[in-house]
C-alpha cells in the first residue's frame, strides 16, 4: 500500500481479499459496498484519491469496531463462496480473539492498523493512496 512514497506491506492477495469479503458478508450482508461505499468500493479496486481519504479512514474506523465484536471463524474466504473453509486456516492462534486481529500483514501486524496508517498518512498529506 503506498502514500506517496511511503509504504505499508500489507502481504498475500489472499489475506487482502478475505478481509474485504468479511467485511462485505458480514458487515454488510452480502450487499459490497452497500455501508462502506468509499473502502469497498474505491479502495477496493486499488487507488483512493486523497479527497476521498477521510471517508475511508472514518469507514476503517468502523469497520475495526465492528469486527472486533465477530469471531475468528466469521472469517470469508470468498464473496462467492461465503461458506468456504480453507484447512490451514482454522489453526488459528490463541491471542487472536476476533476478527479485527485475525487480517495480520506479512510482518504481523494488524492489516485494520496498517489501513488506518495509510489512510491517516493520505489525509495529513493530501495524497492519494494506492494498493498494488
Amino acid at each position: 500500500m503506498y502514500v506517496g512514497p511511503e509504504s505499508w506491506s500489507i502481504g498475500s492477495d489472499s489475506i487482502l481479499n478475505a478481509y474485504f469479503a468479511t467485511v462485505a458478508i458480514r458487515l454488510e450482508n452480502g450487499a459490497w459496498g452497500s455501508r462502506f461505499p468509499v473502502t469497498m468500493r474505491e479502495l477496493y479496486a486499488g487507488r483512493l484519491t486523497a479527497a476521498r481519504s477521510r471517508l475511508a479512514k472514518a469507514e476503517t474506523a468502523q469497520i475495526g469496531k465492528e469486527l472486533e465484536q465477530l469471531s475468528p471463524r466469521d472469517v470469508v474466504w470468498d464473496a462467492e463462496q461465503p461458506d468456504k473453509r480453507l484447512p490451514w486456516a482454522e489453526e488459528v492462534d490463541d491471542s487472536v480473539t476476533s476478527l479485527a486481529d485475525y487480517f495480520v500483514t506479512s510482518d504481523g501486524k494488524r492489516l485494520i492498523d496498517i489501513l488506518d496508517q495509510a489512510l491517516g498518512s493520505a489525509v495529513s498529506k493530501r495524497l492519494d493512496v494506492e494498493i498494488g
